[in-house]
């Protein structure tokens, strides 16, 4: 089997981080509309997502040993 690389991957985690890092100041501030309340969570997901993503790439590499 072909491994995974981890460029993108680990540029996306980063990147959700970040976004997440960002929405989770502005919801403690209170900043945000009440009708945005979605975005937090959208970027939860996102971020999540992300990570799943990593942690499975990982794995596919860990049992693809050639």
């Amino acid at each position: 089997m072909k491994k995974i690389d981890y460029f993108w991957l680990r540029a996306a985690v980063h990147i959700t981080a970040i976004l997440f890092a960002v929405q989770c100041i502005i919801e403690i501030e209170h900043m945000r509309k009440t009708e945005y309340g979605w975005v937090f969570w959208a970027f939860l997901c996102a971020f999540a997502a992300s990570v799943l993503c990593s942690v499975g790439a990982v794995v596919w590499n860990a049992r693809s040993k050639e």
